[in-house]
């Protein structure tokens, strides 16, 4: 679902937004300063959002290192997930159905075969 599309169509904008465009336009540019200064301060989880880089001739803390390493393993796990999906043809390459949701739905098919596989095994 592209906003561009929707946006020529006002019947179809009204009934997915309850807005009329020009109501839309005037809050989601509010939305969006907002949604900037909130994802610059936290996580989508609402974990506050802290990076620890390593300082100029120095190191880091054990703390930090443990952190990182925690943020690192979890990172990888749901990166190998993300790839054993993409084994399916349908999610790694491009498909012209353009359906609303359609996109959403093929990938929640795939992750259930994929956990479908996991359980079987």
């Amino acid at each position: 679902m592209k906003y561009r599309k929707i946006k020529r169509n006002p019947q179809q904008f009204l009934s997915l937004t309850g807005l009329e465009i020009a109501e839309f336009e005037a809050l989601s540019k509010e939305f969006e300063v907002d949604l900037n200064n909130y994802l610059s301060k936290f996580t989508f989880l609402g974990k506050e959002r802290i990076r620890v880089y390593k300082p100029r001739g120095r190191e880091l803390t054990d703390e930090q290192k443990h952190e990182n390493r925690q943020i690192s393993s979890f990172r990888v796990k749901v990166e190998h997930a993300i790839g054993r999906v993409k084994i399916f043809r349908i999610v790694k390459e491009r498909f012209r159905c353009h359906k609303l949701f359609f996109n959403d739905l093929v990938f929640e098919i795939a992750c259930g075969l994929h956990n479908f596989k996991l359980s079987c095994i």
